[in-house]
């Protein structure tokens, strides 16, 4: 290709369809690394989660600041622009081809979108990565390369950022509704409570966000089957399609409870006119749909080291777009949990269940060796308020109730606070 050409592809890449100004949490994250040329930044999650839209969103940033354009190669490999030159070969040329018109002097940012449809690509990653001074950063994620493997195709030479759909603030900026003060939130209760609504019915893709509500169930059907059939069925080769399809659909309906390979397997078989589903095929199924990123397991709390192997889990969806099946009370629940997760890390977002059986919804493991339990209600009344009292560790330290439209603290040794009626928000905000 020549520079022209090249020209074209990065203009193409680099498009920003919205022009709406919505600054997302892990892009702030994103902007404090952009000076620092290593290690290799990786933009991991599932397909159509916003990896190239923040990809974009960096290279506009960097083409406002001491960046000259001739300095920054933005390639999106999905382009039909590239036929004939996704090669190791024609990479390399590209690239020198772009490095013979940049600015020596000034420093470089190479922005692969999409490069595992580039064979051989991490042969040229790891040639420039140890060879130059260049910023690299990354995105892949279809049946070639699941987002999950992007990252080891490189050793350790990577850092990975986790991107999720919107969050419900972000949903908030896109719909241009006010909610930063309690004045915000007060001035606007009406429009954020029906935006609430619409974000737990149908999640944060942005895709979705003009479509009408059959358009987004839609959208929702032809993603899932995308991914249950080209990034699972093709790549992993599996012979009982319909028992993944099974399978999802009982994890979706069954949001957040907790069960083991050997429940689900005996739930599955009892279901299936062939008695398939044996512990094994469960157990590679629910991996390679991990995999995916689209679903999400947590594992049980312990505090004694041998408890660890048991094999107990709650699982969730990675949005509320895939919670079709799923109750009301379900999909707050899977809100509130990726609520925690962006805010604590997924490695420290678990559940609880004591000896007695007696379950929290989700612990929090805090820097400091404490934990936090949040438990997640649609409604707290006179009928279940006992009940859902009595499944926290009353040892532990802060308690919170997640409802509706409440949100509930108590601490160690005081009494429950219960908080006004829109206090819920900011805590998904």
């Amino acid at each position: 290709m020549d520079y022209d050409q090249i020209l074209k592809v990065i203009v193409e890449s680099a498009k920003l369809e919205s022009t709406k100004n919505i600054i997302r949490s892990v892009e702030i994250d994103l902007e404090k690394d952009l000076d620092t040329p290593k290690p290799v930044r990786i933009l991991t999650g599932l397909r159509r989660s916003g990896k190239s839209f923040l990809l974009k969103r960096l290279y506009q940033k960097l083409l406002g600041v001491l960046i000259p354009p001739e300095n920054i190669l933005f390639i999106n490999f999905e382009s039909d622009l590239l036929t004939g030159h996704l090669s190791l070969t024609g990479l390399r040329n590209i690239y020198e081809t772009f490095l013979a018109r940049s600015q020596p002097d000034k420093p470089i940012y190479l922005f692969l979108d999409e490069i595992q449809n580039v064979s051989e690509w991490e042969k040229f990653v790891r040639t420039i990565y140890d060879s130059t001074n260049h910023a690299i950063f990354l995105t892949g994620s279809n049946s070639l390369l699941l987002s999950g493997e992007l990252a080891s195709s490189l050793g350790g030479r990577v850092l990975q950022y986790y991107i999720l759909p919107f969050s419900f603030a972000e949903f908030l900026d896109w719909r241009e509704i006010k909610y930063s003060s309690a004045f915000d939130r007060a001035n606007n209760q009406i429009a954020i409570a029906n935006a609430l609504d619409e974000y737990l019915k149908f999640g944060g893709f942005p895709e979705t966000f003009n479509l009408s509500d059959q358009g987004k169930l839609n959208y929702r059907t032809s993603l899932v089957e995308k991914i249950i059939v080209n990034d699972v069925i093709t790549r992993f080769k599996l012979e009982s399609p319909d028992l993944l399809r099974d399978l999802y659909r009982f994890i979706e309906a069954n949001l957040g409870n907790i069960a083991s390979v050997r429940n689900i397997s005996n739930v599955i078989k009892n279901q299936r006119a062939d008695k398939e589903g044996n512990e094994k095929s469960v157990k590679s199924y629910l991996g390679y749909l991990e995999k995916t990123y689209l679903l999400q397991p947590v594992p049980k709390f312990f505090t004694k080291t041998k408890e660890i192997l048991q094999s107990q889990k709650k699982y969730y969806v990675l949005d509320n777009l895939f919670s079709h099946y799923a109750d009301k009370e379900d999909w707050l629940e899977n809100v509130v949990f990726h609520h925690l997760v962006r805010r604590h890390g997924t490695n420290n977002v678990f559940f609880g269940r004591d000896e007695r059986g007696r379950e929290t919804n989700f612990v929090i493991k805090k820097s400091d060796g404490a934990w936090e339990e949040v438990q997640v209600v649609w409604e707290l009344n006179d009928k279940n308020q006992k009940r859902e009292f009595a499944n926290l560790n009353s040892s532990t330290g802060r308690v919170v109730f997640m409802t509706d439209s409440r949100l509930l603290t108590r601490n160690q040794s005081g009494p429950l606070l219960v908080s006004a009626p829109d206090e819920l928000l900011p805590h998904l905000l």
